[in-house]
């Protein structure tokens, strides 16, 4: 199978068992790390000191770590290091992507995704990080969490009667918004992921007990 499945992932899925959603167990410790990254810049420095610098993307990507207190495992009625070794092996280690929701990080309000010109009909979902201040960065998204509000100058726009939401977060109008019209959107959003690592560990402490020490996985642009 080809992962992810879908696009835009319902709002009451399964947090333990959905095939293209990171699953959420209940001995997850919180975020262990989370940290942005560019590609490395390339710097040629002259003799006379000045630098040119040139940047190889404009989007980052970002480093998750989690770490899991424990995972119950007294199969069949109840084994959360099954699901978690399941949704692993289901993706060959590092080889196909997935959704993954950050609690603390997920959401827009009204976000500003482009004005209409009369004849654009798709755009790409983005989110700002630090939103309405100066140094607000753009940065493009994925896979959408529940269904969306998208509006056009401030109309509420209806999903699969006046858009869709195709393959990495690009919606498509039926009707290409009208020139100078603005169109934001407001909403949840998932992160696309693949893991960072080919090889899953797990402790065990007691009989039906493990622990999981850093399970590292990364976002990327498709």
């Amino acid at each position: 199978m080809t992962y992810p499945t879908r696009w835009q992932v319902p709002a009451g899925f399964s947090a333990a068992n959905d095939p293209d959603v990171f699953p959420t167990l209940a001995g997850q410790n919180f975020i262990a790390s989370k940290s942005a990254k560019f590609p490395p810049t390339i710097i040629k420095t002259a003799a006379s000191g000045r630098e040119v610098r040139v940047q190889i993307a404009s989007q980052p990507t970002w480093d998750f770590k989690l770490t899991y207190d424990f995972l119950t495992n007294n199969p069949p009625t109840a084994s959360d290091l099954q699901t978690l070794q399941a949704f692993f092996l289901s993706r060959n280690g590092q080889a196909q992507p997935f959704f993954f929701y950050d609690p603390f990080d997920n959401a827009v309000t009204s976000q500003t995704i482009g004005t209409g010109n009369g004849s654009t009909t798709a755009l790409q979902l983005c989110r700002s990080v630090n939103a309405g201040a100066n140094n607000a960065f753009f940065e493009n998204i994925y896979a959408v969490l529940g269904t969306p509000v998208v509006k056009v100058n401030g109309v509420t726009k209806t999903l699969g009667t006046d858009y869709t939401i195709g393959a990495y977060g690009v919606i498509t109008f039926t009707t290409a918004p009208a020139s100078g019209a603005a169109i934001t959107w407001s909403g949840q959003f998932l992160f696309l992921c693949r893991f960072a690592q080919d090889n899953l560990d797990a402790e065990q402490m007691v009989q039906t007990l493990w622990a999981q020490k850093g399970l590292a996985f990364q976002s990327f642009h498709p």
